[in-house]
């Protein structure tokens, strides 16, 4: 190596040292810093030309704002705390727009499925029903004896956080598990820490072994790991999907019901996997996967824990 080079080298190893890199977001690959300033500038360009504009301006503001300021006075203490946790530990990973297009899931929410719900009324009990902020679809006669307690969701379903588990799940972006793993760890630490009950097991929902092999990876085991090292909770890789079916997303919900009415069992090939059956009888298990839709996949699996001598199963998504 020459004087020249090496003399290169050490430059800008120094400049790196004095002004860093900032941090990137890992789904836009934009800098962090970039895109608050980027933010910032939207928000305050377009300077209006006329006078009505500016008043429109000027309403729709005060209006975020009061909604805003509803929103906060509705959250409980516990429920800011978990925002503002969420948001300082995303910080290095994900840039303000794309943070906000998450929309965390807090109160008013189903106490079945954990859906938002948007149709409460004021003495907390949603429209169509006398079950206190119960959704439509879980006052159906159909949903009404499912195998799992209840379901509680980070996040709703919409294109921020469907693009940032596709990034992951298809497209190869292994870096996004980090910010979904601190996600569904704090979603967790908001609704099933500090209950009377304890969740004893944590339980991934399994993929087929084709779709295992042909993406290299379960997503929701993976997911759960956090949540295991964290709190010390056992990962119970206990169930095993025996049919191959098609994408649940393209089904309707009578055929995800058929699709999956036998595709779960609980492995019992070995010793290892009967120790881990051990961890399911008489315990409090926590099921885990990425997206509920209908609650149809779920649900099956809760039905193959209940047999299995669960105690009660809890359901833990990163959408709903």
């Amino acid at each position: 190596m020459s004087i020249k080079t090496e003399l290169t080298s050490w430059l800008q190893a120094l400049g790196d040292l004095v002004y860093p890199k900032p941090p990137v977001c890992t789904l836009c690959n934009k800098s962090i810093y970039q895109a608050y300033f980027l933010e910032y500038s939207v928000e305050n360009s377009a300077n209006p030309k006329t006078q009505d504009d500016a008043n429109a301006r000027t309403e729709d503001n005060a209006s975020a704002r009061a909604y805003s300021h509803r929103r906060h006075q509705r959250l409980t203490s516990k429920e800011k705390r978990y925002l503002g946790k969420t948001r300082i530990e995303l910080a290095d990973h994900l840039c303000s727009l794309c943070y906000q297009g998450l929309k965390l899931i807090t109160a008013p929410f189903c106490h079945k499925c954990g859906r938002t719900m948007t149709n409460i009324k004021l003495d907390g009990r949603s429209k169509g029903t006398d079950d206190p902020q119960v959704c439509q679809d879980c006052i159906q006669p159909s949903v009404q004896h499912r195998a799992f307690k209840y379901a509680r969701a980070a996040a709703e379903y919409n294109d921020a956080i469907q693009e940032l588990i596709h990034q992951y799940k298809y497209r190869g972006q292994r870096n996004l598990v980090e910010p979904l793993q601190i996600i569904m760890c704090n979603v967790f630490e908001l609704h099933f820490k500090k209950q009377p009950f304890r969740i004893e097991t944590l339980i991934p929902v399994p993929l087929h072994e084709n779709r295992l092999a042909e993406r290299g990876f379960n997503q929701a085991l993976q997911i759960s790991k956090h949540i295991s090292n964290k709190h010390k909770i056992p990962i119970a890789d206990i169930l095993e999907r025996t049919e191959y079916t098609e994408k649940q997303s393209k089904k309707s919900k009578v055929e995800r019901t058929a699709s999956l009415e036998h595709a779960f069992k609980v492995k019992n090939h070995n010793s290892a996997e009967q120790r881990h059956a051990g961890m399911v009888k008489a315990k409090s298990v926590l099921l885990i996967d990425d997206i509920y839709t209908t609650g149809t996949t779920v649900d099956a699996c809760a039905g193959v824990l209940k047999e299995a001598g669960a105690k009660e199963v809890y359901v833990l998504t990163l959408a709903r």
